[in-house]
């Protein structure tokens, strides 16, 4: 791997795995590689086992996570248990946190989905758009329209968006700021 050739990387670890089929480093490894090659359903098996042989790996678990989040909807309920362990063992880590809150907005626990957001938010130095994005998302869902706005202000800023996307964000700011004070917030 260290000299780019991923395909004879991956026949070694599947060599690897055939004679040590409990070797965390190898499905671990093996997971990870398939996990950044974007190839989540054949990950998936590796890093299951990974996490299971390995209970206190919490990146085992996130990228078990993302993967069974990556396949589709109807896998987020088992990424959300796989998170929510990725979370106790880490509980203070960006991707962990933004990727379920993502998913709990997704299944409609907007109250969740703060939570973690929130915390996401707290776990990092710089500012990364795509959680302002999401975090205004859930506020609009809990119907806080003036944090929704002010997300999306804070997106606008550090997002790197075309004239026309941010003027169609800015008209959606003041529909939400309109919102709000019809709430009296």
């Amino acid at each position: 791997f260290a000299k780019g050739r991923q395909p004879e990387g991956i026949s070694a670890l599947a060599d690897a795995i055939k004679v040590f089929p409990n070797y965390f480093q190898a499905l671990y490894r093996m997971g990870s590689e398939l996990f950044f090659q974007k190839r989540f359903k054949d990950a998936i098996p590796f890093l299951f086992k990974a996490s299971d042989l390995n209970p206190k790996s919490a990146t085992s678990f996130y990228y078990l996570g993302y993967s069974l989040h990556s396949l589709g909807k109807q896998y987020n309920k088992s990424a959300l248990l796989v998170l929510t362990e990725a979370a106790t063992l880490a509980p203070s880590s960006f991707q962990v946190l933004f990727t379920l809150g993502k998913i709990e907005r997704e299944e409609g626990k907007p109250a969740d989905a703060e939570k973690h957001l929130l915390q996401a938010k707290k776990a990092t130095k710089t500012p990364v758009p795509s959680l302002h994005f999401e975090l205004a998302q859930t506020f609009a869902d809990l119907k806080k329209y003036k944090d929704a706005a002010d997300e999306l202000e804070t997106f606008i800023k550090v997002g790197k968006l075309k004239p026309e996307e941010e003027t169609k964000i800015r008209t959606t700011i003041a529909t939400l700021r309109e919102k709000a004070k019809a709430q009296g917030t």
